[in-house]
């Protein structure tokens, strides 16, 4: 079965484009989630959707994923002190994935095509390191909102 993100071929069987678009992988989706947190996972998903020049899934990830990641800051606070740290994360990481093999492109259908490339690892951990940074910022202000208002 051919690939369908291959690239169209001459009469010579060579391919017609020789431009790719950089994708991120699935793992790297989901590394780059479970540490970065869920704007790291919005963010690679809404990137490889755009990629794939299906600019309505990109919006409607940003819209319903900005959306989710608002509610689980607005959540935080109120969660169990024993509640388990990775559960949460977890889950993210694995929708991300799922999305992301399911909806996008698999590393196997990545490696196959003409048409794209993955992204580099550099630029997983740069955005990464950002949208942890970004979460923090916004989470610290809203537990710290809490405490006072709480107490």
């Amino acid at each position: 079965m051919e690939n369908p993100y291959s690239a169209p071929k001459s009469d010579m069987g060579q391919s017609l484009s020789t431009d790719s678009t950089s994708m991120f992988s699935p793992n790297q989706i989901t590394l780059g989630a479970f540490i970065g947190g869920p704007l790291a996972a919005v963010y690679f998903l809404y990137q490889n959707f755009s990629a794939l020049n299906q600019f309505d899934k990109a919006q409607q990830t940003l819209r319903w994923g900005l959306s989710l990641c608002l509610v689980f800051i607005c959540l935080l606070p109120i969660i169990p002190e024993n509640f388990p740290n990775t559960v949460i994360p977890i889950v993210y990481c694995i929708v991300a994935r799922q999305i992301a093999e399911k909806h996008q492109c698999s590393k196997q259908q990545i490696i196959e095509s003409d048409l794209f490339r993955f992204q580099s690892n550099w630029r997983v951990l740069v955005i990464t390191v950002t949208a942890l940074i970004l979460l923090m910022v916004l989470v610290i202000p809203v537990i710290f909102a809490f405490e006072m208002f709480s107490a």
